[in-house]
């Protein structure tokens, strides 16, 4: 792997968003038997696999020739994002996207033992496989025209983000309306009774 510019970085960042999304997808369209579209963008794109990728690649570049190291420290960097991307969009939009609580070893349900370990064998597919084969597509196409494929992908993908984020905190105030209503019902119910 060689140093990378923004540019090429951003392209592998968008290219393992959109395969994320299409195993995760694929994975959750077949154990449910109907067509599920994973992620809260609407867009066929998932940012935590863009994003976890990158961290698997930063992490593991410099000891990239040593097959143990890649597993190691693609367990530690990607568990780190998993967890603090995990309490993030808890704390952001009140909802958990995934949840671990009943996996054996989670902390917070955010992150497992089995799922920290499964990231280390993903770093090495990427690394020793995957990411090969993607380097070289990238390097093919001329840095003026990826340059304005990225910035085209990256406008939908910011437009898609904004409204993921209106939908939910639309959602939320919805849902705080509709705690509220409960509550003060509650409340009509427990003074009526007392009344009677």
């Amino acid at each position: 792997m060689n140093s990378y510019t923004m540019t090429e970085w951003m392209a592998f960042f968008y290219i393992y968003c959109f395969l994320g999304w299409c195993i995760e997808s694929t994975i959750v369209s077949v154990t449910h038997r109907k067509v599920v579209n994973r992620g809260f963008l609407t867009g066929p794109i998932l940012p935590l696999y863009g994003l976890g990728a990158v961290v698997m690649l930063v992490s593991t570049i410099w000891v990239r020739e040593q097959l143990v190291l890649v597993y190691i420290f693609g367990v530690i960097g990607p568990t780190i994002l998993e967890y603090v991307t995990g309490a993030i969009m808890e704390a952001v939009f009140k909802i958990r996207y995934w949840d671990y609580s009943d996996k054996k070893f989670n902390i917070y349900g955010y992150i497992c033992l089995k799922s920290s370990l499964f990231w280390g064998v993903l770093s090495i597919l990427l690394v020793e496989f995957v990411h090969q084969y993607v380097e070289i597509a990238i390097a093919q196409i001329p840095i003026q025209k990826l340059q304005i494929g990225i910035l085209a992908v990256t406008v939908l993908f910011m437009v898609d983000v904004a409204d993921a984020f209106k939908k939910a905190f639309d959602m939320q105030k919805w849902l705080d309306y509709a705690t509220q209503i409960r509550s003060e019902l509650n409340e009509l119910t427990l003074w009526a009774t007392e009344f009677k």
